[in-house]
């Protein structure tokens, strides 16, 4: 069996039987023509008209034209798709590449990994069956790798030295680094070396992760621990707030900072007191006693000693002003899910003694900043608003951190006249 193409006899049949026969196109110019199949016995068969060569396809180029895994390479080439519908396979120096997407001129795909350094040819395949080669058009590169970490472990904002050999892929820069899955702050980079500042205090051990600006990937397995240590929230509020006996409600300033409690935005516990006058956040609260546990007991029935302060019914009426634990010194013996707790269920009048708030740190700064402070009635002389704060552990080695300040007001005499 013989068969010719608009006049250029096939390159190849791949197969053949009495109802159909798969053969390979030679290299022509662009012309019309017949295909003729000529048989061993010698009967022919023509179909006139039927066949185009149409002009063969051909690489341009390919940017960039070395790389390493992980690479994002871009094929420049005519009739890309030589007259089929979709790129089916491209090999870079004798290694299959991820196909990403493709046209008639263009082709996107991402190195795979390579044995070793070398240089070889870039062909392209489309499902037609057409190919174009570009001989010698890709390197290989060795992949980079990562040596040490100066030094492997740290918490939030530990400055990290990467040290290893070809950790830029080929590239002119590093697009993302991962320490532990979390994307750190790239400072610098050389192929030698990357100095990255670590975002998370959240403890955990994983990988190395460089993206170059290539997209070269580099990987060090296991290669960071965070062994964050928990740090202690800290209070800022006026040292000391000046007013009168009529004065209404003053705002008070209170705001909790802690660096690392938006980690796991897990519940900081913040308790405030006032010694003579009263406290108010703007609105009343409805919360449930049993939100407050001791030792993993509801705190009414865990006993001991009387917590600074008193809990108050909707109608104000005092209903309960114990708390279990030594709450007064540990100020971290119990836990809390919840902003308050009032006996039975109650709700906050508007101005009490003291709060308990039990909220993320954001949650809580909305909070405090709506609080303000109603001296006695005709009451002058000194009173303390004492806040406490206690982060709960949040994230990191260490366990609950504390903190406490006192807030000092001033109380003017106002002179009446007597009656």
């Amino acid at each position: 069996m013989s068969v010719t193409l608009a006049g250029l006899e096939a390159h190849a049949i791949t197969f053949e039987n009495d109802t159909l026969v798969v053969a390979v196109a030679a290299d022509g110019l662009e012309q019309y023509g017949s295909i003729r199949l000529t048989a061993n016995s010698g009967a022919v068969l023509e179909i006139t008209d039927s066949w185009r060569f149409i002009p063969p396809s051909k690489i341009n180029e390919i940017t960039p034209s070395a790389g390493q895994y992980g690479t994002l390479a871009v094929i420049q080439r005519s009739r890309m798709l030589g007259g089929g519908n979709k790129i089916t396979e491209v090999v870079l120096a004798g290694t299959a590449a991820k196909v990403i997407g493709g046209t008639d001129n263009t082709v996107s795909v991402r190195a795979q990994h390579g044995d070793k350094q070398e240089k070889g040819d870039v062909v392209v395949v489309s499902d037609s069956g057409a190919s174009a080669t570009l001989v010698n058009g890709w390197t290989t590169l060795a992949v980079g790798k990562v040596t040490k970490l100066t030094p492997s472990k740290g918490e939030l904002n530990t400055v990290v030295a990467i040290h290893g050999e070809r950790l830029l892929g080929g590239g002119q820069g590093i697009q993302r680094v991962f320490l532990a899955g979390a994307e750190a702050e790239v400072l610098d980079a050389n192929n030698s070396m990357i100095m990255v500042r670590s975002t998370i205090n959240v403890p955990q051990v994983g990988d190395v992760e460089i993206y170059g600006n290539l997209e070269a990937y580099i990987v060090m397995k296991g290669g960071w621990e965070y062994n964050a240590v928990n740090d202690a929230p800290t209070i800022a509020g006026p040292a000391l707030t000046k007013l009168s006996e009529d004065d209404k409600p003053l705002p008070i300033s209170i705001v909790v900072s802690d660096t690392d409690a938006e980690e796991i935005d897990g519940n900081m516990l913040v308790s405030v007191s006032v010694t003579q006058g009263k406290i108010s956040i703007g609105e009343p609260i409805k919360v449930e006693c049993d939100d407050v546990t001791v030792d993993g007991k509801p705190w009414h029935d865990a006993g001991g000693a009387s917590f600074d302060c008193a809990w108050y019914s909707a109608a104000g009426e005092e209903r309960c002003s114990r708390l279990g634990g030594d709450s007064r010194s540990a100020f971290g013996g119990y836990t809390a899910n919840k902003a308050c707790c009032t006996c039975g269920g109650g709700i906050h009048p508007t101005f009490v003694k003291s709060l308990l708030l039990v909220h993320p740190l954001a949650e809580l700064n909305q909070i405090l900043a709506k609080a303000t402070y109603q001296p006695p009635v005709d009451y002058n002389g000194d009173d303390v608003i004492l806040v406490r704060v206690n982060d709960q552990g949040n994230s990191g080695s260490g366990g609950a951190k504390s903190a406490t300040e006192q807030l000092g007001l001033e109380i003017a005499e106002i002179g009446r006249a007597h009656v």
